[in-house]
């Protein structure tokens, strides 16, 4: 399956229609091919999907506003109307410090943009919320490997735009540190203000962590099991969380999704399986299957139920990446997945919600998976998704990139 420009890609030719002899096993009326032969068809009706092409202005553009001082594992809009990252330290780049903060009002002298900041232990492959109150604390957790896998990090931002805050990074495992130890966890704030954490592997590439945990931990309270955990590991890390309008809370790992009673986390409902490629239904969503997922806009009067989008991800075993999007919505009574065809194939993608209700699709690669050296054919394009549009008529192919953002990039929507 593919396109006509595939073929011609491909380097292939056309050969005699009678070397095509076997039977489709899907209806025998038909031919698939034969020794070292496909049979190729060509839909002639209306198009599945169309592609928007903008120009000009219309289509955007990259703009090189900084050079980086440190590749961002996670990066977050601060309450100060700063940015800050967080990087592998300990084991990344020898003369890093392992945090930093951006102003971007300063970008003319890198030296006052960038401020050093510091975190104690490694956070590669740790997760980050913000927390919801007046100070718009961030906090992080996780990372990878003995002590860091524990961490929990907080920063309370200070100063303000062209004013240097003098704030860090605090962490002390001895005082304050998960119940288990997380490589690749994801968090999420609940509705009460708690922090939610689930799932992950031990250390890097260690041993499964098959269970959810609560921050600040309640009296006499241990972590929560999720058999559905185990069983995907080790496909299901960075699952995907949200909470849903009637306070459920929903999780999507590998090419599964269910929603969590948000009291004891059992399951209250267990979706249908996402789809993946059209020739391989087992392709995933999450780590190391990369995806990206984002909810989708809500409109007064606010009755819709809320809709989730997934875009991009990979297949076990060839690392096939996936040249699609599905989106559902899980409190509906119909909540199957649509599917939607990208304009190109994209895994480790990252998205970014936009002012207008539409959403940015950029970076990731063309082929492979996430992780060290796992995936080529870097994926230049940006595409805009426009949930108001018809399906299959969201995508606008927008401008292209000359940098190859792949393993642990990111995107973040500034404040302007």
């Amino acid at each position: 399956c593919g396109d006509a420009v595939d073929i011609a890609a491909a380097g292939s030719t056309t050969a005699p229609e009678t070397d095509c002899g076997v039977a489709c096993s899907g209806d025998a009326r038909y031919n698939c091919g034969g020794g070292n032969r496909l049979s190729w068809y060509l839909w002639t009706g209306t198009p599945l999907y169309v592609w928007n092409y903008p120009t000009g202005a219309n289509a955007g553009r990259y703009e090189l506003i900084s050079g980086g001082v440190v590749i961002p594992l996670v990066t977050t809009s601060g309450v100060n109307g700063k940015y800050t990252f967080v990087e592998k330290f300990g084991t990344g780049a020898p003369n890093s410090t392992g945090a930093y903060e951006l102003d971007v009002t300063q970008l003319a002298n890198p030296s006052l943009a960038w401020r050093e900041m510091h975190v104690k232990t490694d956070v590669f492959c740790s997760a980050s919320v913000t927390l919801p109150d007046k100070a718009g604390r961030q906090i992080n957790v996780g990372g990878w490997s003995g002590d860091s896998t524990f961490g929990i990090r907080l920063y309370w931002p200070d100063g303000s735009p062209g004013v240097p805050g003098v704030n860090d990074w605090q962490e002390n495992v001895n005082e304050l540190k998960l119940q288990r130890g997380r490589w690749y966890p994801t968090a999420m704030v609940m509705t009460n203000g708690s922090i939610l954490v689930v799932g992950g592997q031990t250390g890097s590439n260690g041993p499964p962590q098959p269970n959810l945990e609560i921050l600040p931990r309640p009296s006499g309270a241990g972590v929560v099991y999720a058999d559905w955990l185990e069983r995907t590991n080790p496909n299901n890390l960075y699952p995907f969380l949200a909470v849903l309008p009637s306070g459920g809370i929903f999780v999507g790992y590998y090419n599964e999704a269910r929603i969590l009673d948000p009291v004891n986390f059992n399951t209250i409902k267990t979706l249908p399986n996402m789809p993946g490629a059209v020739n391989n239904p087992g392709a995933g969503r999450t780590y190391p299957l990369e995806g990206t997922a984002m909810l989708l806009p809500q409109y007064a009067p606010f009755t819709a139920p809320l809709g989730i989008l997934i875009c991009g991800g990979s297949t076990i075993g060839a690392a096939i990446a996936l040249d699609n999007c599905v989106s559902s919505q899980p409190e509906a009574g119909n909540n199957a997945w649509t599917l939607e065809r990208m304009p190109s194939q994209r895994v480790m993608p990252c998205m970014t919600a936009l002012p207008d209700g539409t959403y940015m699709i950029l970076n990731g690669a063309k082929q492979g998976a996430a992780g060290f050296g796992l995936a080529t054919g870097p994926n230049l394009n940006a595409v805009l998704y426009d949930p108001s549009k018809p399906v299959n008529q969201r995508m606008s192919i927008m401008a292209n990139t000359t940098i190859a953002r792949l393993y642990h990039s990111e995107a973040i929507l500034m404040q302007e």
